[in-house]
């Protein structure tokens, strides 16, 4: 099998991610996805369906939604017990300027989404490592943290050893920017394995190259304190907490149906377009045309005009739309924007004139509290390895 082979986990799951990427990306996203939200009617030309989309506008919930309950999560400042030795890692936590409170924000903000994370700790290439945080500083060398959304971890395989199950295979999938020249860059893609050679940790990359699939450099087995790694230093992250199989993303069921919401709008508000305002129609009444076709008259609207029609049976009047057609529809998108709020929209609900019962209440809202818990304990679970495992880089 090649290395960018998927788990049979991923292509299932992958759809889920995109629906929920796309609508808490919001309207271009959505927009851009075409039929695939929004199937054509019957005989619309390009023109037709892009102001029908157009029309339909989209309505943010799940964005909002995702943002206000991820939010909830940072009420109070993430609390972290740590020597004063480790404050610099933390303060920069990726090597990059982001600190370990941002990369927590960012973490439970991707598990909120899409129920899915993941964090690679790595230590630059040396020849020897260093065996104290006085030798790294002095050489400049430090370890790191790198954020693995849920669509690039493509592949993996857990083993049982030493009586518990552990990761024994990782494939990441990164795009990198490859210069071309002095201006512009190219997109490439590269593949990180990360799997137990013989028990012990190894790492290699590959990307495409003139014969395939090929690796690039060699295979190297990073070292702790001087000695091989037994353990893959890679935290994935669910839901409920530490696993790697694939759990089901939280936001999945609102983000569907925001986008039955945002059919129903495209219907409702196609007919609005085509109903709202009255049509004039004129009967008994032919208009001359000259030797080309082309109307020797015209018929305009308004109060400083005057039709006067020969023929005494001619009428002219509105055609205008009646019915319960359209109020039908406005029934329904209601009960589904009350749908949205139970399934974890209430942020942008209305309040209610009248009082809910405290029993009731907190019913309601037990879905919202019982997934902020466990992103809550998975995220402090999760991020509180990764730091251990900086700090066993750092010298700790």
């Amino acid at each position: 099998m090649p290395v960018n082979s998927q788990h049979s986990q991923y292509a299932t799951a992958l759809s889920d991610w995109k629906v929920c990427r796309d609508v808490l990306a919001g309207r271009k996203a959505v927009h851009a996805a075409g039929a695939a939200y929004l199937p054509k009617l019957g005989g619309q030309t390009p023109e037709d369906y892009a102001a029908y989309q157009q029309r339909a506008g989209f309505f943010s919930a799940s964005r909002r939604t995702h943002d206000g309950l991820t939010g909830m999560l940072f009420r109070k400042d993430v609390e972290l017990n740590q020597p004063d030795r480790l404050t610099e890692f933390t303060g920069d936590f990726t090597g990059g300027g982001v600190s370990f409170n941002t990369f927590t924000e960012l973490f439970c903000g991707e598990l909120m989404a899409v129920g899915r994370v993941a964090v690679l700790i790595d230590y630059p290439d040396v020849d020897v490592e260093p065996t104290s945080l006085a030798e790294q500083k002095r050489i400049g060398l430090r370890p790191y943290a790198s954020m693995y959304k849920a669509e690039s971890l493509i592949n993996w395989r857990t083993d049982v050893i030493g009586g518990r199950s552990q990761l024994t295979l990782a494939v990441l999938e990164e795009v990198r920017l490859i210069p071309e020249d002095e201006f512009t860059s190219k997109p490439k893609t590269f593949w990180r394995v990360l799997d137990l050679f013989n028990g012990v940790y190894r790492q290699r990359v590959f990307t495409n190259g003139d014969k395939g699939v090929e690796q690039v450099g060699v295979d190297k087995f990073p070292q702790l304190k001087g000695q091989p790694m037994s353990a893959i230093p890679l935290v994935v992250c669910g839901v409920t907490g530490e696993v790697v199989d694939i759990e089901p993303p939280p936001m999945i069921d609102l983000c569907e149906a925001n986008l039955e919401h945002y059919r129903l709008m495209a219907d409702y508000r196609h007919g609005l377009h085509f109903t709202a305002l009255p049509t004039p129609v004129v009967t008994g009444h032919s208009v001359e045309t000259d030797e080309h076709g082309t109307a020797k008259e015209s018929l305009s609207i308004g109060s400083t005009t005057a039709w006067v029609f020969p023929d005494s049976g001619a009428q002219a009047f509105f055609l205008e739309f009646s019915g319960s057609g359209l109020s039908a529809y406005d029934t329904v998108v209601g009960r589904q924007e009350q749908n949205m709020a139970l399934l974890g929209a209430r942020i942008i609900a209305g309040d209610t004139a009248r009082v809910e019962a405290a029993e009731t209440a907190q019913i309601k809202r037990a879905g919202e509290v019982s997934v902020l818990t466990s992103i809550d304990m998975s995220a402090s679970r999760g991020l509180t390895r990764a730091v251990m495992l900086v700090a066993g880089w750092a010298g700790e």
